[in-house]
């Protein structure tokens, strides 16, 4: 098992819509951001990369490369499970929190879970979101950014562990191919070991043997 941290911030901005775990959120200033300012997913994407041990979000997608402007909080995911796949590991969980002033996100947390589960390829069950405020303090407190923190778990996996459904179909295929060699073999065996009947007719062929009440039966008429 592997864990990582993830941590993400940035400032507010009424020119752009707010997009938070790939869910756009209705009347809210977006953020500023090389890409489409998706920070919740920007800190999930950075503590999966600290736990491959493959360094941190800005290395593999710096805000100096133009191919990457705008690019979306689903296409990043989309690339870190590729390079978590080239690695063999395979994310357990996610547990994240925004902290936001505004706008209330009780209201879309179970959009913003599903959206995450689908992104990272996880049960809704293994990704967890929380929302928080800094009860008016700092740059967040005064509605200026909106930051994002996130824990993850990878777990190798290796190249030879079957799956339960292909494990199960071949043990029933070796069974049924084992059962039904052992019932045709005694079939075989027992036939070719019964003698061969005598005909029917062997019996009626024979000639009866002459009966000596014949002759004494004559000599009497005599």
């Amino acid at each position: 098992m592997r864990a990582g941290i993830g941590w993400d911030i940035h400032k507010t901005t009424p020119d752009r819509p707010l997009v938070l775990g790939g869910v756009r959120i209705p009347d809210a200033p977006g953020l500023l951001a090389h890409s489409d300012g998706d920070v919740l997913v920007h800190a999930i994407v950075d503590a999966l990369i600290g736990a491959a041990g493959l360094g941190d979000i800005g290395n593999h997608f710096p805000d100096t490369d133009p191919a990457l402007k705008g690019i979306s909080g689903a296409a990043i995911a989309a690339r870190v499970l590729q390079l978590l796949g080239g690695k063999g590991l395979r994310i357990v969980n996610v547990d994240c929190t925004v902290i936001l002033e505004r706008p209330r996100l009780e209201p879309h947390k179970a959009a913003i879970q599903a959206s995450l589960a689908r992104l990272f390829d996880l049960p809704p069950g293994d990704v967890n979101v929380k929302a928080k405020t800094y009860e008016k303090l700092g740059a967040v407190g005064r509605g200026e950014a909106i930051e994002a923190h996130a824990v993850v778990l990878l777990r190798r996996v290796h190249a030879e562990e079957p799956t339960p459904a292909k494990g199960a179909k071949s043990a029933a295929a070796a069974r049924a191919a084992k059962s039904g060699a052992k019932g045709a073999a005694p079939a075989a065996k027992s036939s070719a070991r019964k003698p061969a009947k005598p005909a029917p007719s062997a019996k009626a062929k024979k000639a009866p043997p002459a009966k000596a009440t014949s002759r004494r039966g004559t000599t009497k008429r005599r």
